[in-house]
Formats: structure tokens, sequence, C-alpha cells
């Protein structure tokens, strides 16, 4: 089982959204980045039929989010809801949220994908 926020988790990551079935709608292009200010940053980004979970920070990103290993591990197992983490200040949006909406069905399958990945 990989540690939390490992290299190898993110590879776990990157495997399980390839394989995910909820994940390969047709939806909009997305790019949604994840930025942990005591860890790794990671994008998923979302295309027609594919979705790959890429490490460069360099890419744009339509949409991302900021918090700490702890706040991630908390939303990852599913104890804390994202949207209760931006409330509580604890994570922080950037960019355009509108494209979140605009990929609704994808979202909601992010917590199953968060789930899927063993983790420590």
């Amino acid at each position: 089982m990989p540690e939390f926020l490992s290299p190898e988790w993110v590879t776990a990551l990157n495997q399980a959204a390839a394989q995910h079935p909820g994940l390969k709608n047709d939806q909009k292009p997305l790019t949604v980045g994840y930025r942990i200010t005591d860890g790794p940053q990671w994008c998923i980004v979302f295309n027609p039929g594919a979705v790959q979970v890429l490490t460069d920070p360099t890419l744009s990103q339509d949409v991302w989010f900021i918090t700490n290993r702890d706040t991630a591990r908390q939303i990852a197992t599913g104890t804390l809801d994202p949207l209760t983490a931006i409330i509580d200040g604890t994570m922080t949006l950037g960019g355009d949220p509108r494209r979140l909406t605009e990929n609704q069905s994808v979202i909601d399958q992010l917590g199953s994908l968060l789930a899927a990945v063993p983790q420590d």
C-alpha cells in the first residue's frame, strides 16, 4: 500500500483514473490541479474518453485546490467534504469554478476515485 501523497500514491491514482468507468463520460476538457502546501502537487486532466494524473506543475489548470496534507487526507478518506473545507478556509479554490459545474458528472466521481487508491 503506497504512502499517502507519495510518488507511488500519485502513480496509483493515475492508474485508478485511467480505469475508472465513471470518469470516461463525454465531458468537456478540464484540468484540475491539487497543490499540497506541505507535499506534492499534481493535476487530473479530463478529456472525452481519457483521464490522466500528471505531476507537471507547469500545465495550464482550469481550477486548482490548495490545502495541507492533513486536510487532503481527510478529503481523500471521505471524512471531510471538500465544500466544507473551502467554507472553513482549510482549502482554497483558484481558477474558474464555473468549469467545475460544466463538468459536474466528473466532479461527482472524484470521491470514488480517491477511495479507489489504497493508502497507509
